[in-house]
């Protein structure tokens, strides 16, 4: 959908309204605690695991979530910027 508005000019605005949706069938488990995109890469922070997200390369493939087995002790599960 879009608005278009005039004053002395004219212009517009495009109101993207794509919305994606992710769950365990895209291999994504626990309550997301954090997210980061780092070099163009997603990771997903969960209770459960660090995920990277692996999306799809074709139309008859589903996005999923690559588990990376991190699961630290404690109740802070974030995720924190580096660059090496």
């Amino acid at each position: 959908m879009d608005v278009w508005g005039a004053n002395i000019g004219l212009f517009r605005v495009d109101l993207d309204t794509t919305l994606t949706y992710f769950t365990p069938k895209n291999k994504l488990r626990g309550l997301v605690t954090n997210i980061l995109r780092h070099n163009g890469t997603l990771y997903v922070r969960t209770v459960k695991d660090l995920y990277t997200f692996v999306p799809k390369t074709n139309v008859y493939e589903q996005s999923q979530f690559f588990g990376n087995k991190v699961n630290e002790i404690g109740l802070l599960k974030t995720i924190f910027p580096f660059d090496d």
